[in-house]
């Protein structure tokens, strides 16, 4: 007799051994529920909230404050797509983190039953004669009972396969939102639009077909958005290195004078800047 068989049950027995090997299709530990985007949520409501208090008043007139309302509100209404997209995938996940849920739970069920299904396997194989009794026991009992839990546990996968396909539909129209965002998020036209600004976005970003795998995506996004961290336009950076050659006096690089040393000239140095060092 195997190791592990009643004797007299071998189908349940085998019927439980296969639905614990089916188990292991649902996986392991506590699935995610989408707190990470909840929390990104939460961020990107406050970016909207601060933004909306970042807009012109009458103190600034013109075109120039009218770019600025212009920008402000397409930042504002960025960091609201986030959010809502951050909802989106929070709800996905805990849609799918409860379905998750509920078929280990069915599945558990089904295998607890076929084992109390044994002790009624083993009455019946006891009723004499001992033909009729081994008929009951496998034909009318274990084969049936054992038929319907494997039924049972093939529709639950079957559902959860359909449930899995819905979710991950949503996930895909969540991650072209997010790439639109991303993608109207660099502005056109002006020194910022460069290669390494594309770079600085793609790190920010990052890859949201492995939006699972990763926790801090949504807080790197919110962060851009909060504080962007562009790097200096190149005609910024032409006249650094012009004032670094010509050695331009600015503010802050008052002239000290060091007493005379033996057989050597004063000195002057001056303070500047780090940044025009």
């Amino acid at each position: 007799m195997t190791e592990g068989i009643v004797p007299g049950t071998p189908i349940i027995d085998y019927t439980i051994y296969a639905i614990t090997a089916l188990e292991l299709l649902a996986g392991f530990g506590t699935p995610d529920k989408g707190d990470t985007f909840t929390i990104g949520k939460g961020k990107f409501d406050l970016i909207h909230e601060r933004l909306g208090s970042a807009f012109p008043d009458g103190r600034w007139l013109g075109e120039g404050s009218q770019a600025y309302a212009a920008q402000n509100a397409d930042q504002r209404n960025r960091a609201a797509t986030m959010a809502d997209l951050d909802a989106m995938m929070a709800d996905v996940l805990k849609t799918e983190a409860s379905q998750v849920i509920n078929l280990r739970r069915n599945m558990k069920i089904t295998r607890d039953g076929l084992t109390a299904c044994i002790a009624i396997a083993l009455a019946l194989k006891a009723v004499q004669p001992p033909d009729v009794g081994e008929s009951l026991s496998i034909m009318f009992h274990q084969l049936v009972v054992s038929l319907a839990a494997i039924a049972a546990v093939v529709a639950l996968l079957g559902e959860m396969v359909e449930d899995s396909r819905d979710n991950a539909d949503r996930v895909r129209e969540a991650i072209e939102k997010y790439r639109e965002v991303e993608a109207g998020a660099i502005p056109q036209g002006t020194p910022f639009n460069t290669a390494f600004v594309a770079a600085v976005m793609e790190s920010r970003v990052g890859s949201f077909e492995a939006i699972s795998g990763s926790v801090s995506g949504t807080s790197a996004i919110a962060d851009a958005l909060a504080w962007p961290a562009w790097p200096a336009a190149p005609a910024a950076e032409q006249l650094l290195s012009a004032l670094r050659r010509v050695r331009v006096k600015l503010p802050g690089m008052a002239l000290q004078r060091y007493p005379k040393r033996q057989g050597r000239r004063p000195r002057r140095r001056s303070r500047c800047p780090p940044w025009l060092r």
